[in-house]
């Protein structure tokens, strides 16, 4: 069978089943937004991380880092292989798989792929001009073996002969021809792909892979993981590189963690499983434009999957340098203090706002107040409300840093107007005038406080002067007053509650303001039954708050 056939069979499997029908045999699951929520079932937990999107077809947990679709989920969670998970859904459902067994291709598959990586293997020991290429390189003899590193010369015939496979005798000639091969491992070290890198200074491009398969998908597959995988446990901390050699170099100079990412595309799929066994796996991209701006990608999957206790950190190799010839020109020393001084996630995006701060010709409170919010905006992906919270308020305590010193800016001047079918905004001034009341309650509230984004730049002064506790003009006051005042139905004793209780009203509007927003975008692409409900439901919820 070839892979095209395997691939047909396994998309005609994924559109006949839902995967939360599946998970939904072992996992209680419960509706939360877009996506079903339930208590992971490969790790022990009090709250409910483990998340199925029956739209991607994914699944993924917070807490542990397992993810995959339907078939990674059988295969985890019934301790079958690939192939065992793909014929026991195809029997299930009722999709008539070819004569012969998925055992049988999944044994042909490994045994051609070896086959291949002995050949290219014994073509580098016989080739003495590429074996000095790769001593000049750095590469000895016990890394070589290490990796299986081995070379695909002009005539392949000989190979194509021995694993029966004439008809793709011309791809890879053209594709793998006079470059380095390094074999990609699934976790548990079998060959599922290879990787080529060309042994010429400015051939282009300077990687190719295999292409991607049912079983090899570059945003599942880290290269080296398998080998790194059983050093962690000593370092704790993964180093995501973007080259094979890269991979190689760092762990001939003992940095026995290293995996590559296969080029400059880092996805969740990588982020979660290395978080589960590493807190702070660093990201150690190329010093060029490309490798940077792959960091700065980086930054924003991990910004949105980040748990208490999970993060990442960014190392930037210095103009011109990857980490390959880093260490071989530097030192082993030099790299570590490098790794050492990795920017934290929060340091990182700090780093790219304050760069795109600096860029800013004309620095007037219109565009400085746009930059403000661009940030907040870009904050609102994090998808825990607690960690998002405390992002916010960290952002903009160092904005309120940079302002330091400077000039105030001038008192808003003018009426607050407030249509009274904006509730949002009358909500707001509610909060801001319970503080002026009673400012013996803003201790408690001033992290919440200052996450809120408030509608206009009068609401949005007066926060700030609380929060950092200027006087208010008697005028400010009184316009606070005028609109919220009669809505203010508390004392001295309550005002806390009071509080608490309209700040609960407002973000649950907003949040669920954007779930309708979502919603009827939905709806309006696909109008199917279950949108319609998701909609109904969503307006009648909305309605009685």
């Amino acid at each position: 069978m070839r892979t095209t056939d395997l691939n047909v069979i396994l998309d005609n499997i994924r559109s006949k089943v839902a995967l939360s029908e599946i998970v939904g045999r072992d996992v209680k699951l419960i509706r939360k937004g877009r996506e079903l929520v339930g208590h992971c079932p490969f790790h022990s937990e009090k709250t409910a991380s483990f998340f199925v999107n029956d739209e991607k077809g994914k699944y993924y947990c917070f807490g542990c880092g397992a993810k995959g679709d339907i078939f990674s989920y059988i295969v985890q969670s019934k301790g079958v292989t690939f192939m065992q998970a793909v014929e026991q859904m195809a029997h299930e459902i009722g999709v008539k798989l070819p004569a012969h067994s998925f055992k049988e291709l999944d044994n042909n598959y490994k045994n051609i792929m070896d086959e291949c990586s002995k050949f290219f293997a014994r073509q580098l020991l016989n080739n003495n001009e590429v074996l000095e290429y790769c001593h000049k390189r750095g590469l000895d003899q016990e890394t070589i073996r290490l990796f299986q590193i081995g070379f695909c010369p002009q005539n392949i015939l000989p190979l194509m002969e021995k694993i029966g496979y004439p008809a793709v005798k011309e791809a890879w000639v053209t594709k793998f021809t006079n470059r380095l091969i390094f074999p990609i491992t699934d976790p548990r070290g079998s060959i599922i792909a290879f990787g080529a890198r060309t042994l010429q200074k400015d051939e282009q491009p300077k990687y190719i892979n295999s292409a991607e398969s049912a079983i090899f998908q570059k945003r599942e597959v880290l290269y080296g993981y398998n080998i790194a995988s059983k050093n962690v446990s000593k370092n704790n901390q993964y180093i995501v590189v973007e080259g094979y050699m890269d991979v190689v170099m760092m762990h001939k100079f003992g940095f026995h963690t290293t995996v590559a990412s296969m080029g400059t595309s880092f996805s969740s799929e990588h982020l979660l499983n290395l978080w589960r066994h590493c807190n702070e796996p660093i990201i150690c991209f190329d010093g060029d434009e490309a490798g940077y701006s792959a960091m700065q990608r980086a930054a924003y999957v991990a910004l949105e999957y980040i748990q208490p206790g999970k993060t990442l950190r960014f190392c930037k190799m210095p103009s011109g340098y990857d980490p390959d010839l880093y260490i071989r020109e530097k030192s082993v020393e030099s790299m570590e203090i490098l790794l050492k001084n990795s920017l934290y996630l929060i340091d990182f995006l700090w780093e790219n706002f304050t760069d795109a701060y600096s860029r800013m010709v004309v620095k007037t409170p219109e565009y400085i107040a746009a930059w403000r919010k661009e940030i907040v905006e870009k904050l609102f992906i994090i998808n825990n409300i607690e960690l998002r919270n405390l992002y916010i308020s960290a952002i903009k305590d160092r904005i309120r840093a940079v302002n330091k010193g400077k000039r105030e800016m001038p008192r808003t001047v003018g009426p607050l107007f407030v249509d009274k079918k904006n509730n949002a905004l009358l909500r707001e001034a509610i909060l801001l005038y319970v503080i002026v009341k009673d400012k013996a309650i803003l201790p408690e509230i001033a992290e919440q406080l200052s996450c809120i984004i408030f509608s206009n730049d009068f609401l949005e002064n007066v926060k700030d002067c609380l929060l950092n506790e200027r006087e208010l003009h008697d005028d400010d006051v009184i316009k606070l007053g005028k609109i919220a005042g009669k809505y203010c139905n508390f004392s001295q004793d309550n005002s806390l509650d009071f509080w608490y209780d309209v700040y609960r009203n407002h973000v649950f509007r907003d949040e669920y303001s954007r779930d309708l927003k979502l919603a009827e975008e939905e709806f309006k692409k696909d109008l199917r039954n279950d949108s319609w409900e998701r909609l109904r439901a969503l307006k009648l919820n909305l309605s009685k708050k």
